[in-house]
């Protein structure tokens, strides 16, 4: 896959608050929860990465692509 930095730069959030913002996570007080986006980072249970000296990172395209990828698992099983 070929792809440029300015695209690389716009698909890639860092940090956790940003991706509890992305995937819109918030806690019971209604804060953004980052505790939950760690949590997932240390089970593998999403493409999240812990990057040293830049910390936890995700593509949007690679998030996208894992829900993608679950909605036709689901999909297939109604439909079978």
């Amino acid at each position: 896959m070929d792809t440029s930095p300015n695209e690389l730069g716009s698909d890639l959030i860092i940090g956790a608050l940003e991706i509890a913002k992305a995937l819109n996570w918030k806690n019971k007080e209604g804060g953004w929860d980052k505790r939950r986006v760690y949590h997932v980072c240390e089970t593998g249970s999403l493409p999240l990465h812990h990057v040293k000296g830049l910390g936890i990172c995700a593509r949007k395209s690679s998030l996208e692509a894992f829900f993608a990828r679950l909605d036709a698992k689901f999909l297939d099983r109604e439909a079978g």
